[in-house]
């Protein structure tokens, strides 16, 4: 954990953890490193415009809450370039504006 970039601070940190805190099952006493490996964010994700590694999506998130995650995610990777973000997202920078303004 200590190794990770957390572009976005102590609110990616605290999201992180609640996803994790959320998916440990009940009989594990501690947490392993390729357990933890999936939770923690990846350097690279997003910035090649393709969907990167991945951007964890809680199994139970809704279609919008998985969006806001993703668009989150992007406008991080993008240093909140919009113009950029929508390009790595594959969608059009009115599409992005629109949804921004729908949170």
């Amino acid at each position: 954990m200590y190794r990770c970039a957390w572009p976005g601070n102590i609110r990616e940190l605290r999201n992180t953890m609640t996803r994790l805190a959320v998916r440990i099952p009940d009989n594990i006493q501690e947490i392993s490193a390729n357990f933890l490996q999936k939770f923690l964010p990846r350097p690279g994700s997003l910035q090649d415009g393709k969907g990167g590694d991945f951007v964890p999506v809680p199994a139970d998130a809704t279609l919008a809450e998985a969006e806001e995650i993703l668009i989150d995610a992007a406008l991080k990777r993008a240093g909140f370039n919009r113009k950029l973000a929508a390009a790595m997202l594959g969608i059009g920078e009115r599409t992005l504006r629109r949804k921004l303004n729908e949170k």
